[in-house]
Protein backbone atom coordinates (compact mmCIF):
# COMPACT_ATOMS: atom_id res chain seq x y z
CA UNK A 1 0.00 0.00 0.00
CA UNK A 2 1.20 3.53 -0.77
CA UNK A 3 0.21 6.98 0.43
CA UNK A 4 0.06 9.75 -2.13
CA UNK A 5 1.26 13.22 -1.20
CA UNK A 6 -1.56 15.79 -1.31
CA UNK A 7 -1.62 17.63 -4.64
CA UNK A 8 1.82 16.32 -5.60
CA UNK A 9 0.71 14.03 -8.40
CA UNK A 10 3.45 11.47 -8.84
CA UNK A 11 5.04 11.64 -5.39
CA UNK A 12 3.99 8.81 -3.07
CA UNK A 13 5.20 6.80 -0.10
CA UNK A 14 6.00 3.10 -0.50
CA UNK A 15 5.60 1.12 2.74
CA UNK A 16 7.30 -1.84 1.06
CA UNK A 17 10.48 0.18 0.37
CA UNK A 18 10.02 2.49 3.37
CA UNK A 19 10.83 5.36 0.98
CA UNK A 20 9.15 8.26 -0.77
CA UNK A 21 9.10 7.86 -4.56
CA UNK A 22 8.68 10.45 -7.29
CA UNK A 23 7.88 9.43 -10.85
CA UNK A 24 8.06 11.59 -13.95
CA UNK A 25 8.04 11.19 -17.74
CA UNK A 26 10.87 12.31 -20.05
CA UNK A 27 9.22 11.65 -23.39
CA UNK A 28 8.70 8.35 -25.14
CA UNK A 29 10.85 5.29 -25.77
CA UNK A 30 11.62 3.99 -29.27
CA UNK A 31 8.64 1.63 -28.99
CA UNK A 32 6.28 4.57 -28.33
CA UNK A 33 5.73 3.83 -24.63
CA UNK A 34 6.16 6.57 -22.03
CA UNK A 35 9.71 6.81 -20.67
CA UNK A 36 9.09 6.95 -16.91
CA UNK A 37 11.81 7.75 -14.41
CA UNK A 38 11.84 7.52 -10.62
CA UNK A 39 13.65 9.28 -7.79
CA UNK A 40 13.78 8.10 -4.17
CA UNK A 41 14.19 9.76 -0.80
CA UNK A 42 13.53 9.51 2.92
CA UNK A 43 11.18 12.50 2.96
CA UNK A 44 8.53 13.93 0.63
CA UNK A 45 10.49 17.21 0.53
CA UNK A 46 13.71 15.45 -0.57
CA UNK A 47 11.88 13.66 -3.39
CA UNK A 48 10.12 16.85 -4.48
CA UNK A 49 13.48 18.66 -4.69
CA UNK A 50 15.00 15.80 -6.72
CA UNK A 51 12.02 15.81 -9.07
CA UNK A 52 12.10 19.59 -9.51
CA UNK A 53 15.80 19.40 -10.39
CA UNK A 54 15.30 16.46 -12.79
CA UNK A 55 12.33 18.11 -14.53
CA UNK A 56 14.29 21.36 -14.92
CA UNK A 57 17.10 19.34 -16.53
CA UNK A 58 14.57 17.67 -18.87
CA UNK A 59 13.22 21.11 -19.86
CA UNK A 60 16.73 22.46 -20.50
CA UNK A 61 17.66 19.22 -22.30
CA UNK A 62 20.52 18.61 -19.86
CA UNK A 63 18.94 15.55 -18.21
CA UNK A 64 21.26 12.53 -18.23
CA UNK A 65 20.19 8.95 -17.53
CA UNK A 66 21.81 7.53 -14.39
CA UNK A 67 24.70 5.21 -15.27
CA UNK A 68 27.55 3.47 -13.46
CA UNK A 69 30.30 3.92 -16.05
CA UNK A 70 33.56 4.59 -14.20
CA UNK A 71 36.36 7.06 -14.86
CA UNK A 72 38.67 4.21 -15.95
CA UNK A 73 36.04 2.85 -18.36
CA UNK A 74 35.67 6.32 -19.88
CA UNK A 75 39.46 6.57 -20.27
CA UNK A 76 39.51 3.18 -22.05
CA UNK A 77 36.74 4.31 -24.43
CA UNK A 78 38.51 7.62 -25.08
CA UNK A 79 41.92 6.07 -25.80
CA UNK A 80 40.57 3.22 -27.96
CA UNK A 81 38.39 5.60 -29.99
CA UNK A 82 41.24 8.09 -30.44
CA UNK A 83 43.62 5.34 -31.62
CA UNK A 84 41.10 3.80 -34.05
CA UNK A 85 40.30 7.24 -35.51
CA UNK A 86 44.05 7.97 -35.92
CA UNK A 87 43.72 11.00 -33.61
CA UNK A 88 46.73 9.75 -31.64
CA UNK A 89 49.79 7.70 -32.58
CA UNK A 90 50.73 4.34 -31.05
CA UNK A 91 53.46 6.07 -29.03
CA UNK A 92 50.97 8.57 -27.56
CA UNK A 93 48.56 5.71 -26.85
CA UNK A 94 51.32 3.83 -24.97
CA UNK A 95 52.25 6.93 -22.95
CA UNK A 96 48.60 7.43 -22.05
CA UNK A 97 48.40 3.82 -20.86
CA UNK A 98 51.29 4.56 -18.48
CA UNK A 99 49.40 7.62 -17.20
CA UNK A 100 46.28 5.46 -16.83
CA UNK A 101 48.26 3.16 -14.50
CA UNK A 102 48.83 6.12 -12.17
CA UNK A 103 45.09 6.94 -12.24
CA UNK A 104 44.27 3.27 -11.46
CA UNK A 105 45.80 3.75 -7.98
CA UNK A 106 43.51 6.72 -7.30
CA UNK A 107 40.32 6.45 -5.19
CA UNK A 108 38.33 8.05 -8.04
CA UNK A 109 39.43 5.49 -10.65
CA UNK A 110 36.57 3.04 -10.18
CA UNK A 111 33.90 5.52 -9.11
CA UNK A 112 31.01 6.20 -11.52
CA UNK A 113 32.03 9.37 -13.36
CA UNK A 114 28.61 10.88 -12.58
CA UNK A 115 29.49 10.79 -8.87
CA UNK A 116 32.95 12.40 -9.10
CA UNK A 117 33.12 16.04 -8.04
CA UNK A 118 35.87 18.70 -8.13
CA UNK A 119 36.92 18.07 -4.52
CA UNK A 120 37.54 14.38 -5.24
CA UNK A 121 39.54 15.26 -8.37
CA UNK A 122 41.62 17.83 -6.47
CA UNK A 123 42.29 15.34 -3.67
CA UNK A 124 43.36 12.69 -6.19
CA UNK A 125 45.69 15.10 -8.00
CA UNK A 126 47.13 16.44 -4.74
CA UNK A 127 48.18 12.90 -3.81
CA UNK A 128 50.54 12.86 -6.82
CA UNK A 129 53.04 15.46 -5.59
CA UNK A 130 55.71 12.76 -5.21
CA UNK A 131 55.71 12.51 -9.04
CA UNK A 132 57.41 14.98 -11.38
CA UNK A 133 55.43 18.03 -12.52
CA UNK A 134 55.28 16.65 -16.07
CA UNK A 135 53.68 13.42 -14.79
CA UNK A 136 51.16 15.31 -12.66
CA UNK A 137 50.21 17.46 -15.66
CA UNK A 138 49.84 14.43 -17.98
CA UNK A 139 47.56 12.81 -15.38
CA UNK A 140 45.50 15.98 -15.02
CA UNK A 141 45.17 16.30 -18.81
CA UNK A 142 44.01 12.68 -19.23
CA UNK A 143 41.38 13.06 -16.49
CA UNK A 144 40.24 16.35 -18.08
CA UNK A 145 39.97 14.65 -21.50
CA UNK A 146 37.94 11.83 -19.92
CA UNK A 147 35.42 14.33 -18.48
CA UNK A 148 35.24 16.14 -21.81
CA UNK A 149 34.58 12.80 -23.58
CA UNK A 150 31.91 11.92 -21.00
CA UNK A 151 30.17 15.27 -21.62
CA UNK A 152 30.25 14.87 -25.40
CA UNK A 153 28.83 11.36 -25.13
CA UNK A 154 26.17 12.39 -22.58
CA UNK A 155 27.40 10.28 -19.68
CA UNK A 156 27.48 13.43 -17.52
CA UNK A 157 25.90 16.88 -17.68
CA UNK A 158 28.51 18.79 -15.64
CA UNK A 159 32.25 19.00 -16.24
CA UNK A 160 34.29 20.28 -13.25
CA UNK A 161 37.12 21.21 -15.64
CA UNK A 162 34.80 23.63 -17.50
CA UNK A 163 34.75 25.97 -14.48
CA UNK A 164 37.89 28.09 -14.40
CA UNK A 165 39.96 27.38 -11.29
CA UNK A 166 37.70 24.56 -10.06
CA UNK A 167 40.36 21.89 -10.62
CA UNK A 168 43.74 22.78 -9.14
CA UNK A 169 47.22 22.20 -10.58
CA UNK A 170 49.31 20.64 -7.79
CA UNK A 171 53.05 21.30 -7.72
CA UNK A 172 55.53 18.46 -7.37
CA UNK A 173 57.73 18.10 -4.30
CA UNK A 174 60.55 17.30 -6.73
CA UNK A 175 62.52 20.03 -8.46
CA UNK A 176 62.16 20.21 -12.23
CA UNK A 177 65.24 19.00 -14.07
CA UNK A 178 66.99 21.88 -15.75
CA UNK A 179 67.38 21.28 -19.48
CA UNK A 180 70.26 23.20 -21.04
CA UNK A 181 70.05 23.66 -24.80
CA UNK A 182 73.18 23.45 -26.92
CA UNK A 183 74.43 26.55 -28.69
CA UNK A 184 74.27 26.44 -32.51
CA UNK A 185 78.06 25.89 -32.77
CA UNK A 186 77.83 23.06 -30.23
CA UNK A 187 74.95 21.45 -32.20
CA UNK A 188 77.02 21.58 -35.42
CA UNK A 189 80.02 20.04 -33.67
CA UNK A 190 77.86 17.27 -32.22
CA UNK A 191 76.32 16.49 -35.63
CA UNK A 192 79.76 16.41 -37.28
CA UNK A 193 81.04 14.04 -34.60
CA UNK A 194 78.01 11.75 -35.05
CA UNK A 195 78.47 11.72 -38.85
CA UNK A 196 82.08 10.59 -38.39
CA UNK A 197 80.90 7.59 -36.41
CA UNK A 198 78.32 6.44 -38.98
Amino acid sequence: MSKKGNGEGTIYYSEKLNKWIGQFVIGRKDNGKLNRKSVYGNTRKEVKEKMTKALAEVQSKSYIEKNDITLLEIIDLLLDESLKANKIKETTYSRNLQTKKIIEKSPIANLPIQQINRNQINKALSSLTNYANSTIEKTRILIRQAFNYAMLNEYINKDPFAIKGAVLKPVSQKKDKEVIALEIDEQKSLLQELEKRI
